[in-house]
């Protein structure tokens, strides 16, 4: 979990563009200001959005649907806020609350006039190698939620291979993973 703000930044070095509009879900707090000095450092110029910020909420939001770029957020854009114009999503907060998971991938799912696809990158929080048998349910729950968004994907065929075969170096059984997906479904 501690990679996550360097994971952040090497997605948004290799594949953001200008005139792209980009959100960034974070944990909190503190890991959006981190990845906002992260990114500050390398160039550029995000925008943030939390409830902290008061009115100037709207400033940040407006400024960023009108001249795009990567917008950086907590909690607060869960629910009531439209923005179709999101063509790409960062999803570095791990929620496990199914609502919320549905609300985020919506956000870049929304069709737009001038947005053909969209693209989510989720990090998943997972061990390095092998473990003892208490990560379980934290790779369980880590790849279901990748799964289900992998199931959706144009590259679900390359997501749930890769997904596979983590869970494979990781000791686990990926047929008995993904039926539980199945299952819950």
């Amino acid at each position: 979990a501690q990679n996550k703000v360097n994971i952040v930044v090497n997605i948004l070095n290799d594949t953001f563009r200008e005139k792209q509009h980009w959100l960034v879900y974070l944990e909190d707090k503190d890991q959006l200001l981190e990845v906002n000095k992260a990114l500050s450092s390398q160039g550029y110029k995000p925008y943030k959005y939390y409830s902290e910020m008061g009115e100037a909420r709207e400033d940040e939001l407006n400024a960023f649907i009108s001249q795009s770029g990567i917008l950086l957020s907590i909690n607060c854009l869960d629910e009531g806020i439209d923005i179709p114009v999101i063509s790409h999503a960062i999803i570095a907060a791990s929620s496990r609350n199914p609502r919320q998971f549905i609300q985020r991938r919506g956000r870049v799912l929304r069709k737009h006039e001038n947005k053909l696809h969209a693209e989510v990158f989720d990090c998943l929080v997972l061990p390095k190698t092998k473990s003892s048998k208490k990560y379980n349910g934290l790779i369980s729950e880590e790849i279901k939620r990748a799964i289900e968004f992998a199931s959706f994907a144009e590259n679900r065929v390359e997501c749930i291979a890769l997904l596979r075969n983590w869970l494979i170096e990781l000791g686990q059984s990926p047929n008995q993973i993904m039926q539980e997906e199945e299952d819950d479904e």
